[in-house]
């Protein structure tokens, strides 16, 4: 893939073609990325994510049913998040991703396996968590 500049309607636009064959692989519905940063982000993205974004609700609903404990989980994590926040400490969103898949590494190792082996779900999970 690369990104090449592009004149639409007046102005510079970035779109994305095909090195070999100069198709177009994406140009932001026709209207063209704003800037080569946010062209490049979107081969970022769909590199890290090359079957897109796959709706995982009906998977991720399977896990509570299969996993009991993740519910216990969910609600201790809750109860955490909002006493931490009531004592005025500092959560960002790193901290507690980390501290839910710390609790589902040693309390259901089998869903841990799960989620390592595909990123794309792991991020839909913690995403909806």
């Amino acid at each position: 893939m690369k990104i090449v500049d592009n004149i639409i309607n007046g102005e510079t636009r970035f779109i994305i073609i095909d090195e070999n064959t100069g198709e177009i692989i994406d140009d932001a519905q026709g209207y063209g990325f704003k800037s080569y940063e946010k062209a490049n982000n979107f081969i970022k993205y769909k590199q890290k994510f090359p079957n897109g974004n796959i709706d995982y609700k009906d998977k991720i609903k399977s896990f509570y049913k299969t996993y009991p404990e993740l519910k216990k989980i969910s609600d201790e994590i809750e109860s955490w998040l909002w006493y931490a926040m009531k004592d005025g400490d500092k959560i960002n969103s790193i901290h507690l991703k980390n501290k839910i898949m710390k609790e589902i590494r040693t309390r259901i190792p089998e869903l841990n396996e799960i989620l390592l082996s595909d990123e794309n779900l792991k991020y839909q999970f913690l995403k909806k968590f």
